[in-house]
């Protein structure tokens, strides 16, 4: 069975934090990131999303927890974050002066989306319906919160998994991106 956990303890804050490494560690190409910059990020006290806006971290985790305290294995995890191109959208690019005072006017502005840019899920949860669950617990308590819609923008066309994910949650394209590459 799959449930759908917020993380709670720090031993859960560094499964969290250290789940990339179980899915990423035979990829050649994967750049890991530095721990110590990342667990400030989720730390609730000295994290931007905590501080300016709102932030819960969730792990999927298959069959609960195991005999004698033995915590099963997580299944994936679901970042999301308030929207904060909302705001900026109004600032400019904050090139001039005056598009500073135009931030006091916008700083407290929030945000009606969530971003989410990535489903973090190992290869043998894929199919499963392990990351439904978790957006639909994000979904309700997003919308528990006041947010009123979710911006999956950098799915990519060629994403055979998300595409599929997103129509099932009755997503909706509403801006395109495009990839191009340069030989250098």
């Amino acid at each position: 069975m799959i449930e759908i956990k917020p993380v709670t303890s720090k031993r859960e804050r560094n499964i969290f934090l250290t789940f990339p490494w179980r899915i990423y560690k035979n990829d050649p190409l994967w750049v890991p990131p530095i721990l110590s910059e990342k667990a400030k990020v989720i730390d609730p006290a000295r994290g931007l999303f905590f501080r300016d806006g709102c932030a819960e971290l969730f792990i999927a985790w298959k069959d609960g927890k195991g005999r004698h305290g033995a915590t099963a294995t997580p299944a994936g995890f679901f970042p999301g974050v308030p929207n904060f191109n909302e705001v900026l959208i109004h600032l400019n690019g904050l090139r001039h002066p005056w598009d500073y005072l135009r931030y006091l006017r916008y700083r407290n502005t929030k945000p009606k989306c969530i971003a989410i840019k990535s489903v973090v899920l190992p290869p043998e949860y894929w199919d499963t319906g392990v990351a439904i669950l978790l957006f639909d617990e994000m979904a309700k308590r997003a919308s528990a919160r006041g947010y009123e819609w979710a911006d999956l923008s950098l799915t990519g066309e060629s994403n055979v998994d998300t595409w599929p994910l997103a129509h099932h949650m009755g997503a909706q394209m509403y801006k395109r991106y495009r990839f191009y590459k340069k030989s250098l």
